[in-house]
């Protein structure tokens, strides 16, 4: 008696065999395949992750940044600077960081001590600490004419 014969086997893998590769061998290479597949994968994610992440760092006087995420594929965002004593909520709430509650704050400590006269008067601000405020001074002006970043530039030099 003899064996039932077996249907062909199918074949969605391309054959190697006939450049002479071994059964282990041709293992080897569609797993190289697929490590190389998933590395270039891996990859492109973390070049986007890292365009987003560059994105929301960039102020208006990083031209040099800008342009350098426009090689990315991600648009820089543009964040105009902000008048601290005539800012709405809405203003402020589009700096980084700053969000609902914050800017009613700044706007609550703005109505009772009077128009800011300093930057460093946000650290009196609930929930604005130095680092708040070091990252925020490139937005912010306390006169429509000259930004608190360029007047403490012409101060040191």
């Amino acid at each position: 008696m003899t064996a039932p014969e077996r249907p062909p086997r199918r074949k969605w893998l391309p054959d190697f065999s006939a450049w002479g590769f071994s059964r282990y061998e041709r293992r080897a290479l569609w797993f190289l395949t697929a490590l190389v597949i998933l590395g270039s994968g891996y990859r492109y994610w973390q070049h986007q992750r890292l365009a987003k992440t560059l994105a929301l760092w960039v102020t208006p006087a990083d031209s040099a940044a800008a342009a350098a995420l426009a090689d990315f594929g991600s648009p820089a965002p543009v964040i105009q600077p902000v008048n601290l004593n005539s800012a709405t909520a809405a203003q402020l709430e589009a700096l980084p960081g700053i969000g609902p509650k914050r800017a009613a704050d700044i706007i609550s400590y703005r109505d009772k001590h009077g128009a800011l006269r300093s930057l460093d008067e946000l650290d009196n601000v609930p929930g604005i600490g130095p680092k708040t405020l070091e990252r925020l001074r490139p937005y912010l002006l306390l006169d429509d004419s000259v930004s608190v970043t360029a007047a403490s530039e012409k101060v040191k030099q």
